[in-house]
């Protein structure tokens, strides 16, 4: 059998198949899965999640999108623009701790069978030791944190999405054999596969409010997760004045003629 390393973007297209399961049996299913391994250092302690509600470029597919926006002391308001009125409150957050999981074995294995077009089997194995878990204990008064004014994102968001418990495997293998073709990918250092998150709301001027009841705090069905490296992801994180580059390739020819003059006209989302 011949053996070969597991590119990292295959690797993602496999775990969106097996990542519900895995980490649902794992942790118990009110814990989110990572989206992509390839994005799993976008999802530490205190990452912020946003849902885009929006219509980007009049795309209704586009409404119900994720995608995590940094961690939440670089996205609040400096003191300064306040007046020093309001400070980032560090002594909310009360301790980050680390400890090992405790309610999972301490090995992990998958396995699914895939029968192909070819009358071929495809068979994924997935493997999963080492895990250990870190928490961020905090609390946010309602009007207490407002966010930067000059966020990309801030004016189509009504709430926020924070991670405060984050599940790391120290020992993570993916195994696709097709034949004897064997591709596989070994990550021996910490890797985040699985979160937890507290649902907030955020009012139009970027402050955050209450936190949401659990039960209604779940990550909508059906919406899709953007990677980080996509140019959609780009567009939804980056000021397009900063960026025109990436506005020119998405706008009308009207709207590029414009830009091209220094003068920036249109709606831009």
């Amino acid at each position: 059998m011949t053996e070969e390393r597991l590119d990292i973007r295959e690797a993602d297209r496999t775990w969106e198949e097996v990542r519900n399961k895995v980490v649902g049996k794992l942790f118990g299913y009110d814990v989110a899965p990572v989206p992509y391994l390839e994005d799993a250092s976008h999802y530490g302690l205190l990452t912020v999640i946003i849902k885009n509600t929006q219509n980007v470029h009049h795309r209704p597919w586009r409404a119900k999108s994720l995608f995590p926006v940094g961690v939440l002391q670089d996205l609040v308001q400096k003191p300064a623009e306040k007046q020093q009125q309001q400070q980032f409150p560090q002594e909310n957050f009360i301790q980050t701790t680390s400890e090992r999981a405790t309610r999972i074995t301490p090995v992990f294995q998958c396995e699914k069978t895939k029968f192909l077009g070819s009358g071929s089997e495809r068979r994924i194995y997935v493997h999963i030791g080492d895990v250990q878990k870190k928490i961020a204990l905090f609390l946010l008064t309602p009007g207490q944190v407002t966010l930067r004014s000059d966020l990309p994102w801030i004016g189509m968001t009504k709430s926020l999405y924070i991670i405060y418990e984050v599940f790391y495997s120290s020992c993570f293998q993916m195994t696709i054999t097709e034949g004897h073709h064997c591709r596989e990918l070994k990550v021996s250092q910490p890797l985040p596969i699985a979160f937890s998150y507290l649902k907030f709301a955020v009012s139009s001027k970027g402050v955050v409010g209450a936190q949401k009841d659990k039960k209604k705090a779940k990550f909508p069905a059906g919406a899709s997760w953007v990677k980080t490296d996509s140019l959609y992801y780009s567009m939804l994180t980056t000021n397009p004045l900063d960026r025109p580059d990436l506005v020119l390739k998405e706008q009308p020819m009207k709207l590029r003629h414009s830009l091209s003059k220094g003068k920036l006209s249109g709606n831009i989302a």
